[in-house]
């Protein structure tokens, strides 16, 4: 599993990826799986087929590239605005939110967690296999509908309390700007709230519950009320705002809709990656300074240049194995990667050069250590339910 910085992908960039450069891409990542990135691949199911290669063949190439071990699989940016919305916060640090584990304790007393196979891999593994369900079938059929009737442009028009503002904008950043600042007008608190409870499609029968807590709270700004779903609605304001404006094409709102959700999701990674020209212009609107966007043909590049690189490493070097010998990025040479890692995980190069030594003796004194709680998952997991 990787130590590396968490990252979000999308389609296009793995589309671009050979099977071996999506393998270092999983050894010095920790991927981000995000669930418009399965619907994007699943969308696939319903093209025509171009050349020999039917759509599941497609899509289980793709899910091939997804690495089982160094991905999580985020919960969907609706349920986390939802629990956000009534007040159970939303972590945002650069770090995945995966649902919750089962609670085992062990023969000796110390308490674990266990997490299950995500949903969301376990359809990526029969994906590899050519396993789809009827269901997702139609699921992909339905999303793509959905997203075809959708009248943007008209509804971006139709936003009373942006035209104040219409003069103002020229650019992307211009819009960028705005629809933040919608969210963090402390003049207009209850309209913003009622206003973002619509659009993010909130249940109705929430919406009491919510204002009642938003009211003992002192009617605060949205941002400071509930701060992901205030990301989440100003990325979707975002949005309409620039259709509205003209300034994204709604001739493809049908993959722009798909591409702009992708961004609810930058909360939860320190990087993320696209070929795809929209998000190289709109995911750094909304990136803190911590975080960095990659261009994907220039990660490509360099995850192409770091397989020739250890390509070349010595027969005993790599009979060490990948997870030894790669474990971190090479400490000299001009790589991207090492680069990324320096920005966004500093002190590592420090463990690199003083890495914890597995021996045959430490790895049985884990084992030991292990055993109990190993043990005591296995039990759960037979328990009869």
């Amino acid at each position: 599993m990787s130590l590396g910085p968490t990252l979000i992908y999308d389609k296009s960039l793995l589309q671009s990826l050979n099977q071996e450069e999506a393998f270092w891409l999983e050894r010095h990542f920790r991927g981000v799986l995000t669930p418009v990135f399965l619907i994007e691949v699943l969308g696939d199911l319903k093209k025509t087929p171009r050349g020999e290669r039917t759509p599941e063949a497609i899509v289980g190439g793709l899910a091939a590239k997804v690495g089982p071990l160094g991905t999580f699989s985020n919960i969907d940016h609706h349920s986390l605005v939802i629990q956000d919305l009534l007040g159970n916060p939303v972590a945002m640090t650069g770090r995945p939110v995966v649902r919750g584990g089962r609670r085992v304790r062990d023969r000796t007393g110390k308490i674990g967690v266990v997490f299950d196979e995500a949903p969301e891999m376990e359809a990526l593994r029969r994906w590899q296999e050519g396993d789809f369900e009827g269901m997702e079938h139609a699921l992909a059929a339905q999303w793509r509908q959905a997203v075809a009737e959708i009248d943007l442009q008209t509804t971006a028009k139709s936003l009373n309390f942006v035209r104040s503002h219409w003069r103002e904008i020229k650019t992307l950043d211009d819009v960028a700007r705005i629809a933040k600042t919608l969210v963090d007008d402390r003049g207009e608190n209850f309209k913003t709230l009622k206003a973002a409870l619509d659009a993010l499609q909130i249940p109705k029968e929430l919406w009491t519950k919510i204002q009642q807590r938003w009211r003992e709270m002192k009617c605060p700004c949205l941002r400071l009320f509930a701060p992901y779903a205030a990301h989440v609605f100003a990325v979707e304001m975002f949005f309409l705002i620039g259709l509205g404006a003209e300034l994204i094409q709604t001739s493809k709102k049908a993959k722009t809709r798909v591409d702009i959700a992708y961004l609810y999701y930058l909360p939860f990674c320190m990087a993320f990656t696209s070929s795809d020209d929209f998000h190289r212009q709109t995911v750094p609107l909304f990136m803190n300074e911590q975080q960095r966007f990659i261009h994907g043909p220039e990660l490509k590049a360099d995850l192409a240049k770091l397989r020739r690189h250890y390509d070349g490493l010595p027969d005993e070097v790599q009979q060490q194995g990948s997870l030894t010998y790669a474990a971190y990025p090479p400490l000299d040479g001009d790589f991207l990667i090492s680069r990324l890692h320096d920005e966004l995980l500093p002190g590592w190069r420090m463990h690199a050069r003083n890495p914890i030594r597995i021996t045959p003796e430490l790895n049985a004194k884990l084992m030991d250590h292990l055993r109990p709680m190993l043990d005591a998952i296995n039990t759960t997991e037979n328990a009869p339910r």
